[in-house]
């Protein structure tokens, strides 16, 4: 009878071990995924942040050789230009994330979109041509990239 109730005991600890071993390996593994996610959701914030800079800065470019304009994500919120940035829980630095534009030469222009989220950080550095900076028929400065 003991040797009967030895066995069970530990069929019942395999299996209890084998269930924890699972879910362990299960919970690893959806671990790495929501990092994979949290990557693309950043890079998509930091894409679109670049292309609200272009949008943005049309209308506002620097006139001077080395002259910078520069909006804090910050103060890209409070112009609902964008939506509120995270990465997985941590929110994006309000302060040290930007966006900006500087003139480098007569005719060209340098958009830098920086994003800092915790320890995750990136930039987008793009050179434009002022040509792709043009007015519509009615008189509204536009980004034009088919004029590049």
């Amino acid at each position: 009878m003991k040797n009967r109730n030895g066995r069970i005991l530990n069929i019942l600890l395999t299996i209890i071990a084998l269930f924890i071993i699972v879910f362990a390996i299960i919970w690893i593994s959806k671990r790495g995924q929501n990092n994979e996610n949290y990557d693309a959701i950043f890079n998509e914030n930091i894409n679109n942040m670049q292309e609200i800079a272009k949008d943005y800065f049309t209308g506002s470019l620097p006139t001077e050789i080395g002259g910078t304009n520069l909006v804090s994500l910050k103060e890209m919120y409070e112009l609902d230009l964008i939506g509120k940035l995270t990465y997985g829980k941590t929110s994006c630095d309000e302060d040290s994330s930007y966006i900006s534009i500087t003139k480098t030469t007569s005719d060209e222009f340098k958009v830098k979109s920086n994003l800092i989220c915790g320890i995750k950080t990136d930039s987008i550095v793009e050179k434009i041509k002022s040509n792709t900076i043009i007015s519509d028929e009615n008189g509204n400065v536009i980004n034009d990239s088919t004029q590049d």
